[in-house]
């Protein structure tokens, strides 16, 4: 029976481990991310929707930070922007509005691409998220004149660790280069015996900066892209 260890916090992995549970896979939960949520209300005091032409929100965690300030997002005259679908389903749930501008992969530099079409130079944009980041973004939008300012709204702080002990040929379900690190950190051995699962483009390149030679790419970075990936590598590794 394969074995897919999945990284997230726990919550996050719930939706992902019923699915496979439910195909006969079996599943180990290893977060390998925790969040510190910040105290919005009051870290956006200076920062009014209308003084933006967007809100950019580059994950569902940037979502939950937010949601204290959810009426208020409901109605704000703001487009609300978000770096994939998994985010913009959460801005629907959480705010009652949906996502103005979807990237077409998953990524920062996605999203300022998807930015630019529809921004001119000296616009602003408010980049809510966490406190590490990849720059694409912010990157990508200055090279065309548009102003990024930036909040941080949550905190990827790092779990206690234990090493994993599981099989050869297990599958390693990865949607951030913090979780891939640590968990490489805590088991580097499992290295070369695993297949590792990154959720997008970005996650890709960490995991193969960090030695995996065996990685397959989700064909959209959310909860039917990854499990159409796992049950295909499942398949494979079975043949």
């Amino acid at each position: 029976m394969a074995v897919v260890v999945l990284t997230r916090e726990s919550r996050d992995n719930e939706p992902l481990a019923g699915k496979l549970s439910a195909a006969g896979l079996t599943v180990i939960n290893y977060p390998c991310v925790k969040t510190g949520f910040m105290p919005v209300a009051g870290l956006l005091a200076d920062y009014p929707p209308t003084s933006f032409e967007a809100y950019a929100l580059t994950s569902r965690r940037a979502v939950t930070a937010l949601a204290g300030l959810a009426a208020e997002l409901a109605a704000a005259p703001v487009r609300l922007v978000a770096v994939g679908p998994g985010t913009a389903t959460a801005i629907q749930e959480s705010f009652g509005r949906p996502a103005q501008l979807i990237a077409d992969d998953g990524t920062g530099a996605g999203l300022a691409r998807a930015l630019r079409e529809i921004l001119v130079p000296g616009d602003n944009v408010l980049h809510l998220r966490g406190d590490k980041t990849t720059g694409t973004l912010k990157a990508g939008l200055e090279m065309a004149g548009i102003h990024l300012q930036e909040v941080v709204v949550y905190e990827n702080l790092a779990p206690d660790l234990v090493p994993l002990a599981c099989p050869e040929g297990s599958l390693v379900v990865f949607a951030s280069p913090s979780a891939a690190r640590r968990f490489v950190g805590a088991n580097p051995n499992l290295v070369p015996i695993t297949q590792g699962i990154a959720i997008g483009p970005t996650t890709y390149n960490a995991l193969s900066s960090l030695g995996w030679a065996d990685i397959a790419t989700a064909r959209q970075p959310d909860l039917d892209g990854l499990y159409e990936t796992i049950m295909a590598a499942t398949e494979d590794t079975h043949r």
